[in-house]
């Protein structure tokens, strides 16, 4: 498939608002617009016609701070009576084109809220502002329609942005809270028929940036994308720690403030059982009273949970299930060892630990014997 045809394909299901709304499905149009751009403003190519084509135009500025203008932000049209879209960046001064449209009544006009510019030699992604249709609509299906007459180009579709609020957090394994990179986290407001995600970075953290004032549930979808695609690698979570969209904590945001530790801890989908790479470690002292301590050891496959025993010559030990275990006056003469068991949802595994001897108790003392009763048991036996 040509690079062209991909684009036109991902835009197309981005516009659509059946089975997920644009927002969600923007940001996959947006990956590929940026890999693709060869400049600060980019305009697909038009389906193979010789028909004449004309234009939208606009300037995209900043609601407060006196009217800003607004770079590289993408803005995109779709049209289903043409069959057709495009996109553009804008210039410095917030002015976009969006060139090679055919003749329709009813394009729509996104302008996503985000804004990618070269920083440093690299391109840099954020999304300060509320996204928004023209003119000022919150939602495709309240978007009012653009005409375009080719060749010419219809102008002023211009748009005032607000910032919006910011949802932050990190996403780490239930088992060592190891962080999860690349899994999505979206942000849902019924109120205000937002539905936004963004993806972990290498430390687990994400931002879920450019939200409108509302209240939000957090989904932890338990996927993890590349470039390529999605696949389920954890089960899904609903913040805070619930298994339903019903029963979650709503966040509530006022922008264009950010409220932050809006954390998770998710569970693999399909777990194995965990299995030992290093064994526990007791360690301490061997002598009555003192407090001996038993290490989890490692584990692969993210045990859920991690139990605790204590071994008295290969025995266990009643009522001693915690990570400690105070040496008693039974324990003399004997070896201890500590034991962890690692759970998931796949089954358990068994470690045990090295083994300290506690020393037997010295030998007794002989009684004494006083002298008197000596020299009676002499003369008892002489006798």
């Amino acid at each position: 498939m040509e690079q062209g045809e991909t684009l036109r394909g991902a835009v197309s299901a981005a516009w659509w608002p059946q089975d997920a709304t644009p927002s969600r499905r923007m940001r996959w149009v947006f990956a590929l617009v940026l890999a693709a751009a060869a400049s600060a403003c980019l305009a697909l190519p038009a389906i193979a016609s010789a028909a004449a084509t004309g234009s939208i135009t606009g300037t995209v500025t900043q609601a407060e701070n006196g009217g800003a203008p607004i770079e590289g932000m993408f803005v995109c049209a779709y049209s289903g009576e043409a069959e057709h879209e495009g996109c553009a960046q804008t210039n410095k001064l917030g002015v976009y084109a969006i060139a090679n449209l055919p003749s329709a009544s009813d394009y729509i006009v996104y302008f996503s809220g985000e804004e990618c510019l070269v920083v440093g030699g690299g391109e840099q992604c954020v999304r300060p502002f509320i996204s928004e249709y023209w003119d000022k609509a919150a939602t495709f299906g309240k978007a009012a329609e653009v005409a375009v007459s080719a060749p010419s180009a219809t102008p002023n579709i211009d748009a005032s942005m607000y910032e919006g609020a910011q949802i932050t957090g990190t996403v780490v394994k239930a088992s060592g809270a190891t962080p999860i990179e690349g899994t999505e986290v979206c942000a849902e407001s019924r109120s205000t028929e937002v539905y936004q995600c963004a993806f972990t970075n290498a430390s687990g953290e994400y931002a879920i940036e450019g939200l409108p004032s509302g209240a939000y549930s957090i989904e932890f979808t338990g996927d993890v994308c590349d470039e390529l695609e999605c696949a389920k690698r954890y089960e899904t979570q609903y913040y805070d720690g619930k298994s339903a969209a019903a029963e979650a904590d709503l966040v509530n945001l006022t922008a264009p403030l950010t409220v932050s530790g809006i954390d998770a801890s998710v569970l693999e989908a399909a777990p194995k059982q965990p299995g030992a790479t290093a064994t526990p470690v007791l360690s301490g002292s061997a002598n009555i009273g003192s407090t001996l301590t038993c290490s989890p050891g490692s584990w692969a496959n993210d045990p859920t949970n991690l139990a605790y025993s204590w071994l008295r010559e290969g025995q266990l030990i009643p009522g001693q299930n915690a990570a400690t275990y105070t040496v008693q006056e039974a324990d003399q003469g004997h070896v201890l060892m500590c034991e962890v068991t690692a759970s998931n949802g796949a089954g358990s595994a068994i470690a045990t630990s090295n083994a300290l001897s506690i020393p037997a108790p010295p030998p007794a003392p002989p009684k004494e014997v006083k002298p008197g009763l000596a020299k009676a048991a002499a003369s008892a036996s002489v006798k």
